[in-house]
């Protein structure tokens, strides 16, 4: 199983213990490019689709875990 997958299946097992930088390289691997960053938002656009995701900051290391249901989400849709 490729190391993509493997993350992947890490991330719908425990939603709660996702890095920024892990879930960037997923959505990067499917076609989805950094458009805008503006603080801590960060704009992923891939054709029409656009995503925004939160940076963690203020001690807090992981993402929230609607930002990773989000991003399953888009590459599912894509």
């Amino acid at each position: 199983m490729p190391r993509i997958e493997k993350l992947i299946q890490r991330m719908v097992v425990n939603p709660r213990d996702v890095r920024f930088s892990e879930a960037r390289r997923v959505l990067e691997f499917h076609g989805w490019v950094v458009d805008n960053i503006v603080g801590s938002h960060y704009t992923f656009l891939k054709g029409r689709m656009r995503l925004v995701l939160v940076r963690p900051h203020g001690g807090r290391k992981s993402l929230h875990p609607k930002d990773v249901k989000k991003v399953l989400e888009a590459i599912e849709s894509t």
